[in-house]
């Protein structure tokens, strides 16, 4: 019995060990693990937070990139119950080991998607039309790494110390596809600046410097 049942043992462990299409291209709303670069090698997909990656058959730290489908953002740690080092990925990326999380690292997530028919919903219960656009703009946060306390801005700002986030606090930020964000050290957009068109985790290696941002410009096209 024991000979007859070890080629479908062996049968069951390859199945498992199959690449799954990413999320985006299966047509199943949430993200994918893949254990090698370029969306390829072993992967597990989760549409749902996970607080520890060894409970799971994808392992923890074995992560070298990420499939995210239209809708849905996830947020990855390299420690378990979302603590140390993370990363917040609204797209795919081919090679975590370029990501502040980095390569073989990750060991939980947080995974957040739309709802299908979300956006109609909205704009049946007469809403207007920014509640049923996804957010475009940009979000300063005042840590590194996009962490610690934040704001989101869809309209220029000639004083940030009259927002929540405050004057001279940001360090990191990130921006929206299709959006610009110009940080100036100054009030009513003057003194030093900068450009930004994608996320940035540490602003002290740009012009405006690290905080120092007390203006802001938003352009979304």
């Amino acid at each position: 019995m024991s000979t007859n049942r070890t080629p479908l043992r062996l049968l069951l462990l390859a199945l498992l060990l199959l690449p799954a299409l990413p999320a985006s291209r299966a047509g199943a709303q949430g993200i994918t693990l893949f254990r090698d670069k370029r969306l390829r090698g072993p992967s597990m997909t989760f549409t749902e937070d996970e607080p520890d990656l060894a409970r799971t058959r994808f392992g923890a730290r074995t992560a070298s990139s990420v499939a995210v489908s239209q809708g849905c953002t996830v947020e990855l740690f390299d420690r378990p119950s979302y603590h140390g080092r993370s990363t917040i990925f609204r797209a795919n990326d081919n090679d975590l080991s370029n990501t502040p999380v980095g390569e073989d690292t990750v060991a939980s997530l947080r995974v957040s998607c739309e709802r299908h028919g979300e956006h109609r919903e909205h704009a049946d219960r007469g809403h207007g039309d920014r509640d049923h656009r996804r957010e475009r703009g940009v979000r300063l946060f005042r840590d590194r790494d996009l962490k610690g306390p934040s704001e989101f801005f869809d309209r220029d700002v000639p004083d940030l110390g009259r927002t929540t986030i405050g004057n001279n606090q940001a360090s990191s930020l990130d921006v929206t596809p299709g959006c610009v964000a110009i940080l100036y050290e100054k009030r009513d957009y003057r003194g030093r600046s900068a450009e930004f068109r994608e996320r940035d985790n540490n602003l002290k290696n740009t012009a405006v410097g690290g905080d120092s941002a007390s203006s802001l410009q938003v352009r979304c096209k």
